[in-house]
């Protein structure tokens, strides 16, 4: 059985542990002039201290990861195939205006599509082609 007081205990306890350990942390932060706590400054705060030495397995020091090169930030970035989406209209005829590009001119037209035909929508030309 519990006591009544042994949860206030444990919040207080709680609230004392959290803020010593913030206060450590917010020293490196402001070692490194910076004004945002960091989890890289509470892992310099656990391994500085001897109170917090059992936390060391719990919060594991990350090393610094080498910054990716420019070209693999781009590809991951950029699809090498134009996106292409495919949708079908609503069972009620409509009227859809499609652009075109022929050449150096731009076209616009209007047609009207009925229901179950696939529409095929590419962003990156504007171009919207009807099957």
């Amino acid at each position: 059985m519990i006591s009544a007081e042994a949860p206030v205990l444990f919040a207080k306890a709680a609230q004392i542990f959290i803020t010593e350990l913030t206060l450590r942390a917010w020293i490196h932060t402001e070692d490194n002039k910076r004004r945002t706590l960091q989890r890289n400054d509470i892992a310099m705060a656990i391994t500085k201290f001897d109170q917090f030495d059992f936390l060391i397995d719990i919060v594991p020091r990350d090393e610094l990861k080498p910054p990716k090169r420019q070209e693999e930030v781009r590809q991951a970035v950029t699809p090498a195939e134009p996106v292409q989406y495919y949708f079908t209209l609503a069972q009620q005829p409509a009227a859809v205006q499609v652009q075109g590009q022929t050449g150096q001119q731009n076209s616009s037209s209007t047609t009207t599509l009925q229901p179950g035909q696939i529409i095929i929508a590419q962003p990156q030309q504007g171009q919207v082609s009807q099957r």
